[in-house]
């Protein structure tokens, strides 16, 4: 039966990132490594606001703080790269207010909710998203070609989002940026070591190299995979290294066992 181990990581300019995997005894395995750009975005959540960070070495997207989880959802720009960091955001509530997208300059954004007559908005985070994918306004399609709207991490859509306790004709303030979005670079090369060890006692020096072999990785071109099928002894421990490009870059690190 198949398993699959999934990690990513940001790497910032020249250095070197680790990948660690339990092989479990396995003797034929396969190591994909994806360089790829990552996209700017802006997650609402609960619980004090954090300013995310567009370095690759973190990729944090910038957070909002919000009431309830089941209201908040994570806005995501659709292309890859550091172009969608000049996205922003507004989200406003207001008496009577119907739905509404609109497109305030190429780049810049405001979702109006429909709200009851004090002005609370009364439309949960689900039926945001559906109105989002239906809507017909002049700004919906600029919208929806700029960004993907989901759920957030945590949140079920069932709740409606809360105003600003500084400002209750917002639920997200004019201009917010989006960030985290980083354009990837070709990477240096790096190596696959196979550990008669496994992982979780931390790879001691001497349980590579001379124990197995050691597989060297080509550069990986931006916006591309390469795969390595490792054959050899039964192995336990795997570590993958890889290092980053001038400019650093994210990378995915995949080990499928048969």
């Amino acid at each position: 039966m198949r398993s699959q181990n999934r990690q990513e990581a940001g790497i910032a300019a020249t250095l070197t990132g680790t990948f660690l995997f339990d092989a479990d005894g396995a003797g034929i395995f396969t190591i994909t490594v994806e360089n790829n750009a990552q996209k700017a975005g802006l997650v609402m959540r609960t619980g004090a606001s954090a300013a995310g960070s567009a370095t690759p070495a973190t990729r944090s997207q910038a957070f909002f703080s919000h009431g309830s989880k089941n209201g908040n959802l994570k806005f995501e720009a659709v292309a890859a790269g550091t172009g969608g960091n000049v996205i922003t955001l507004e989200i406003t509530a207001a008496a009577n207010q119907v739905f509404a997208l609109v497109d305030l300059t190429s780049d810049d954004y405001r979702i109006d909710l429909k709200c009851d007559s004090s002005g609370k908005p009364i439309q949960t985070a689900s039926e945001i998203m559906r109105a989002i994918a239906a809507s017909v306004d002049a700004g919906a399609a600029a919208f929806r070609a700029a960004i993907n709207t989901t759920l957030a991490p945590g949140s079920d859509g069932s709740a409606t989002m809360e105003r600003l306790a500084s400002d209750a004709t917002h639920i997200m303030a004019a201009s917010t940026d989006f960030n985290g979005g980083t354009a990837a670079t070709t990477t240096g090369a790096g190596e696959i070591f196979l550990a008669d060890q496994g992982y979780e006692d931390g790879f001691p020096a001497n349980s590579f190299g001379a124990t197995v072999v050691t597989a060297e990785i080509d550069a990986v071109a931006d916006g591309t995979a390469k795969s390595f099928t490792v054959v050899d002894k039964p192995t336990k421990g795997v570590k993958v290294t890889i290092v980053a490009g001038a400019t650093g870059t994210w990378v995915a690190v995949t080990m499928v066992k048969p």
